[in-house]
């Protein structure tokens, strides 16, 4: 506790308020209330739902308000809160962050302190544990420089067999808690994000960050750029978390929104969700990461962070075309995708001949650890390149490809494609950690000119 003349009028102002509230609540219409639907997960992976009758707490403060003013207790409090000087230099001016602000006054402070009492406590008693707890999240809000954020976005199509991996400082992979997944389910159907069979988006596994933002005070503060806004930091995380979990095996892991909230006391608190909520899933097989692939992803994905700190632009293409094709649901669009992709990790800019012998060749050498792989893997490569020009220029999609004496099923081809793309990003991601990449081109030609 840092001002204890502000605790203790503080105090004596919820005291008086929670009291009259009490008498105000004994009238027949005293106590707002709702109706809401509250779900349950059960054991065997369904769920359950009934109504209950949830008091308006928020509405109930709002209406009393012209009346806690005229007490001698509420006017002491005000004038305690802005004799505080920390807690001062935030009232009437606009506080947050440099994606979000807000102006707020000593009213607002008082509201929002006695909402936030009666919502933990869920009665209208006073305790004088809880609002000990209360008052310190109020007092600890205006004495930090910073705000904490929690970012919680939930994966489609994934599981995890550990509890939480680490991927970095404040980054991790979870299990959401079952709480809060009820919280969550029974949030959305309030606000009627999803209907009652439209479930999906509620899976059991998150990307979950921490990040402390610094406040910022006044109107005057420019348009901040991308990378600092909190929720395009966290995106930028999630995306390349997500296109790691892609690169380091088949699966077809996915998420569509972020959950967006305070990890302690805020005077606008509250969750917001960023993105798009109930955007279908990623098609394709679930991903699974065991308990002993987990310390090898951890492996690769600090490897692939490293390399992703240089400018690479070839990767950049391809990565973003890989993660293009998760968004597909017809093959010769991903097939298409997976060929762009390929072509920017191997062919320059200046060629313009024979670009579907130059992919094969090199696909083959950068891919093919012997000859007969080698062989293997160039007849794949020009035939799908063969295959997206006969795409892309209208041609009829072929039920079968046959590569030399081989015939593949369509769907099979193209999920081979996929592979073959994905490692040959990941050996582009180990290459270039310690070369440019234009050099990579180079030493797979040369490679190709040795063995000739």
């Amino acid at each position: 506790m840092r001002n204890a003349f502000l605790y203790k009028t503080l105090k004596e102002y919820c005291k008086a308020a929670v009291s009259y509230l009490e008498v105000k609540a004994a009238k027949p219409d005293g106590l707002p209330f709702t109706v809401k639907e509250k779900f349950e997960f059960t054991e065997d992976g369904g769920y359950s739902y009934s109504y209950a009758p949830e008091i308006l707490w928020h509405m109930l403060v709002s209406k009393a308000e012209g009346d806690f003013g005229r007490l001698e207790v509420y006017q002491k409090a005000i004038q305690a809160l802005e004799g505080d000087a920390q807690i001062a230099k935030h009232l009437n001016t606009l506080v947050g962050t440099k994606e979000f602000r807000s102006r707020v006054d000593a009213s607002t402070c008082l509201r929002s302190l006695l909402i936030h009492l009666l919502q933990e406590q869920q009665n209208l008693g006073f305790h004088n544990v809880m609002f000990d707890k209360v008052y310190q999240d109020f007092e600890d809000y205006f004495y930090r420089d910073v705000v904490e954020y929690r970012f919680l976005s939930p994966l489609n199509n994934f599981q995890i067999e550990n509890e939480r991996i680490e991927l970095s400082p404040g980054f991790f992979i979870i299990k959401i808690p079952k709480d809060e997944r009820e919280k969550m389910l029974s949030q959305s159907r309030q606000f009627g994000l999803f209907s009652q069979y439209q479930m999906m988006p509620f899976d059991e596994y998150a990307f979950e960050l921490y990040l402390k933002v610094p406040k910022v005070f006044g109107e005057g503060s420019p348009v901040p750029e991308q990378e600092y806004i909190p929720s395009q930091v966290a995106r930028k995380q999630f995306d390349e978390a997500c296109s790691a979990l892609r690169l380091f095996k088949n699966g077809a892991v996915s998420y569509d929104y972020i959950r967006v909230g305070t990890t302690s006391w805020e005077l606008h608190g509250g969750t917001s969700t960023v993105g798009l909520v109930g955007r279908r899933p990623s098609i394709g097989p679930r991903y699974l990461l065991s308990n002993e692939e987990a310390p090898e992803f951890l492996k690769f994905w600090h490897l692939f962070q490293k390399a992703r700190r240089k400018k690479q632009k070839r990767i950049d293409v391809a990565l973003r075309r890989f993660n293009f094709a998760y968004e597909r649901v017809r093959p010769e669009d991903r097939l298409i995708d997976y060929l762009i992709g390929f072509e920017a990790l191997l062919l320059k800019g200046e060629e313009r001949q024979e670009l579907e012998y130059r992919l094969a060749l090199r696909g083959s050498v950068l891919l093919g650890r012997t000859s007969e792989e080698r062989k293997k893997v160039f007849d794949e490569l020009k035939t799908a390149y063969h295959e997206r020009s006969n795409i892309v220029h209208g041609g009829t999609i072929r039920e079968a490809v046959k590569i030399g004496t081989d015939k593949l099923q369509f769907n099979e081809f193209v999920v081979k494609l996929e592979q073959h793309l994905r490692s040959a990003i990941k050996e582009f991601l180990r290459s270039s950690e310690t070369q440019s990449e234009s050099k990579v081109i180079k030493d797979l030609d040369d490679k190709i000119v040795g063995e000739s």
